[in-house]
């Protein structure tokens, strides 16, 4: 993302690094920009995008140029929410020995305690910016047919605990907050629906189709959501909203999940 880089953190279990490629990733440039082409530049070979005799100054001005602008708020958010990422992915089960099926149910049916109310919450709020279209980003209906692919009953859905601890989504600003971190964490699941296939065997088409839920088009529409927030005219305040209920969620969800006795 300027703000989405090889090796970051991404929310609730998913840690991406170079190999995962275009398709969970939005990339910034080249690797740590000048030090991508140096082996080009000494080794002299050709390269009509890296001069072969470039004074130094020339270089660096070069290197310079190819480093992504990104914008205020997401330099916030990052800043903002590191620690609580990497907090929560430690305590996340998806790469525990002791995960099975069933704890992978146990799992699902908190998350869809959480995501059921805070989706719900946003589509009350009217606080969702005008030009924005949640629909195709909601989760919950995905979450219900995952559970019930894994054996619950409607009766079963319909008893689950909802988490009544939720962001408090009062403006447009902290709308976007909470989205950041839901697409996030879609994006991180790019890297957990691999383990659990391996692990569990389960699919989109079987039980797991949450952890997959943009399938292809995953990067994509992460990107989309990332450049619409960066775009944004924000004052400091909308910023600091942002970043407060982007915090909040990673908060009311570790907490839910603690309570929930998920957690690893």
């Amino acid at each position: 993302m300027g703000l989405v880089a090889p090796g970051e953190l991404f929310p609730f279990g998913a840690t991406l690094n170079q190999s995962e490629g275009d398709r969970a990733t939005e990339k910034t440039g080249p690797a740590g920009s000048f030090g991508a082409r140096r082996d080009k530049f000494v080794t002299r070979n050709a390269d009509p995008e890296w001069p072969q005799a470039a004074p130094p100054r020339a270089i660096y001005m070069q290197a310079k140029a190819r480093e992504v602008y990104v914008p205020p708020v997401l330099q916030d958010l990052r800043a903002g929410t590191a620690e609580l990422h990497i907090a929560l992915e430690k305590r996340l089960p998806f790469f525990s020995d002791t995960l099975d099926t069933q704890a992978f149910e146990r799992l699902m049916q908190a998350y869809y305690g959480f995501y059921r109310p805070l989706e719900q919450a946003l589509q009350a709020s009217n606080a969702i910016p005008d030009d924005f279209d949640l629909t195709p980003r909601l989760k919950t209906a995905t979450l219900r047919a995952d559970l019930q692919a894994l054996g619950a009953s409607a009766e079963a859905l319909a008893s689950l605990p909802l988490c009544d601890e939720l962001p408090h989504i009062d403006s447009s600003a902290a709308c976007l907050g909470v989205l950041y971190v839901l697409e996030g964490a879609t994006l991180g699941g790019q890297i957990l629906r691999r383990e659990i296939a391996a692990r569990l065997g389960l699919e989109a088409d079987n039980g797991a189709a949450f952890l997959d839920v943009y399938g292809a088009a995953t990067g994509r529409r992460w990107r989309d959501f990332i450049e619409y927030l960066g775009s944004r005219p924000m004052d400091a305040a909308e910023r600091a909203a942002v970043v407060r209920a982007a915090q909040t969620t990673f908060s009311c969800f570790e907490q839910w999940l603690e309570r929930r006795e998920v957690l690893a």
